[in-house]
Formats: C-alpha cells, sequence, structure tokens
C-alpha cells in the first residue's frame, strides 16, 4: 500500500450547517433559501479532511487551496468534541495537536463516525 493513499477522506458533516439548512428551506420560498443553501454546498466541499498512512491533511478552499498536515508519527494528542444533537448520530469534531504546538494543529470539523477516524489515527500510530 501507498503511504500516502488515502485512508480516509471526509468533509463536514451537514448538522455542522443544521440552523443554516433550516433557514435556507424556510426562506426557499421567497427565494433567498437557495442562496443560503448554495453557500451550504460549497462551504463544505472546500474542506476536505484527509488521513494517509503518514499524515494527517485539511484543505481548504475552491480555485486556490491552503492546507495544513501533522506528520501520524508526531500526534500527542487527539481529542473528540461532540456536541448533544450531533453527537447522537456520530458527528464531532476531532483536534490533533504535536508536541510542536499548545493548541491543537490540525481540527476536523463536525466529522461523521468521529470515533472511527480517531481509532483510524490511533491505530496507524501502533504500526
Amino acid at each position: 500500500m501507498d503511504a500516502e493513499e488515502p485512508l480516509w477522506t471526509g468533509h463536514p458533516s451537514n448538522w455542522h450547517y443544521f440552523w443554516a439548512w433550516v433557514l435556507g428551506v424556510l426562506l426557499a420560498i421567497v427565494l433567498v433559501g437557495f442562496g443560503i443553501i448554495l453557500w451550504i454546498m460549497i462551504d463544505r466541499s472546500r474542506r476536505t479532511y484527509t488521513v494517509t498512512a503518514t499524515r494527517v491533511i485539511i484543505e481548504r478552499g475552491l480555485w486556490a487551496k491552503n492546507s495544513d498536515e501533522v506528520r501520524v508519527q508526531d500526534i500527542r494528542s487527539l481529542a473528540v468534541k461532540k456536541s448533544f444533537i450531533a453527537g447522537l448520530v456520530g458527528v464531532g469534531d476531532i483536534e490533533f495537536s504535536s508536541a510542536a504546538a499548545a493548541d491543537a494543529e490540525i481540527v476536523f470539523r463536525s466529522v461523521p463516525g468521529v470515533e472511527a477516524v480517531r481509532d483510524l489515527v490511533r491505530g496507524l500510530q501502533t504500526h
């Protein structure tokens, strides 16, 4: 297996946009809601989270891309945070920190199946 082959790729869950969806659907009657729904789809697709065998990566942007990454072997802390309602459906944030930073360096926001992503990275650290 190629070390840079994505083992997991995702985007923020639609739960991250719950209230925007509600507002968009309610305002769809007056066409403003379609703009909100379009914004949700663009904002969601402009953030890509990737886990490879060697790195955890977040990319932002549609045309111009910015990315941050941490090597899996450098991750010292994994933190999962779930709110009440999103947490009930398995959606949450996962923070990756290395010894070089006081705060989380990479945060995957509103990830579906957040525990599975955390367990995947933990498993990669033991290899």
